[in-house]
C-alpha cells in the first residue's frame, strides 16, 4: 500500500473481506494507529484480534522487518524514494526465494 493510514487499512480489509466473503475472518493485528482508528468500519465477516501493546515479539512480521532493515537498509543513503522502493522490492524478492530462512525468522519456540 502507498501509505500506512486508516484509508489504506480500510481498503485492505474491504478487499480481503470481499475476496473471502464466504469465510469468517479473524484479523490479527497490532495496535498501530491506522489499525485502531475510529475511521475504520470492520466488514461483517471480519473481527479484529489485537496483540497486546508493546509486544513486538508476538508479531512475526517484526522479525521480517528487522531482517530487511539490517540486510538491505543498514548504513545506506538513497538519492530518491524510487531508489528506496527498488531496494525494498529487491529485499522482498530475495526473501521470497529464501522461504525456509524467512520461516525460521518468524517461528518461535512457544508456537510448538
Amino acid at each position: 500500500m502507498p501509505a500506512s493510514d486508516a484509508k489504506s487499512m480500510q481498503y485492505y480489509m474491504d478487499k480481503m473481506a470481499q475476496h473471502y466473503k464466504r469465510y469468517r475472518i479473524v484479523l490479527c493485528i497490532d495496535n498501530a494507529a491506522w489499525h485502531t482508528s475510529d475511521q475504520l468500519t470492520m466488514p461483517q465477516n471480519m473481527i479484529a484480534w489485537f496483540l497486546p501493546p508493546y509486544s513486538p515479539e508476538l508479531n512475526p512480521a517484526e522479525m521480517l522487518w528487522k531482517h530487511i532493515r539490517s540486510n538491505y537498509f543498514n548504513n545506506k543513503c538513497f538519492e530518491t524514494l524510487d531508489a528506496v522502493e527498488e531496494e525494498l522490492c529487491k529485499a522482498l524478492k530475495d526473501m521470497y526465494r529464501a522461504k525456509k530462512e524467512m520461516s525460521s525468522l518468524t517461528y518461535f519456540e512457544w508456537m510448538k
